[in-house]
């Protein structure tokens, strides 16, 4: 089930747009595999993300054809998040904040709580 997406400007610029999708599955099993699809198989191009998000996160720098792009993928449990921010080179700060952020709105909704974290509450975190 895709539980949502959504685009962003991300600096104000059409050419620095960020995108996030959700996918919502029935088992841990399914959710680990629909990440591993999506991360591919171009081992040369991931880095390693500064914090793990969730259980597993992996950060693909310039996917296939693409050219400053960043591809950010978190799995917890049944939930997969890709974020993708275009023209951001091989800065990867935004993605990673991106992830985290989306998964602790979801675990805030999934505890019965507002969704109340956002990318500047997670982002000072991250400096330290």
């Amino acid at each position: 089930m895709r539980a949502g997406d959504a685009d962003y400007l991300f600096q104000g610029s059409t050419r620095n747009m960020m995108e996030v999708a959700i996918c919502l599955f029935d088992t841990p099993e399914n959710a680990k595999s629909a990440y591993t699809q999506w991360k591919g198989t171009e081992k040369d191009k991931e880095k390693a993300p500064t914090k793990t998000v969730g259980e597993e996160t992996t950060l693909v720098m310039n996917p296939g054809l693409s050219s400053n792009t960043v591809h950010g993928f978190s799995r917890s449990g049944v939930v997969t998040i890709r974020v993708t921010a275009d023209g951001m080179a091989q800065d990867t700060t935004g993605v990673e904040d991106m992830l985290t952020a989306t998964l602790k709105r979801l675990q805030q909704v999934q505890d019965g709580k507002r969704a109340t974290v956002t990318t500047a509450d997670v982002a000072p975190k991250a400096e330290k």
